[in-house]
Parts: structure tokens; C-alpha cells; sequence
């Protein structure tokens, strides 16, 4: 988070949006690999719907960003 919080110019929300999305997947990793999967698949649901709702409402088209 360090480079959000001194970045010029930088939408943090839309920053700390990609970090919450890439804790989701390590998150869902970590689950399986200690072999709970029931609470992985929660995550990897959290992490679709959450990823889906970021895309629809933090990207913008016209800039491809």
C-alpha cells in the first residue's frame, strides 16, 4: 500500500481495489492449500462477484484503465 499512499495522481479507491482483489486470491489459495476448500470457495466466490462489480464500476472503457 505504500506506493497508493505516495503515488501522484493515483484513484487510491481503485488501487486499494486491486490490493483487496489480490488478497481475495491469496486468500483462496491459502484456503486449499491447507485443505480448506469449503472456505476457498467462498473467497474464490467473493473474489468473482467482487472482481465483477470492480470492472463494471472502477474501469473506465474510453482510457482502457
Amino acid at each position: 500500500a505504500a506506493f497508493i499512499d505516495w503515488a501522484q495522481g493515483i484513484q487510491r479507491r481503485t488501487a486499494l481495489q486491486g490490493v483487496y482483489l489480490y488478497a481475495l486470491e491469496k486468500m483462496e489459495t491459502l484456503a486449499r492449500a491447507l485443505g480448506k476448500n469449503e472456505d476457498a470457495d467462498k473467497f474464490k466466490a467473493h473474489l468473482e462477484v467482487t472482481r465483477k462489480n470492480a470492472y463494471e464500476k472502477l474501469f473506465n472503457k474510453e482510457k482502457n484503465a
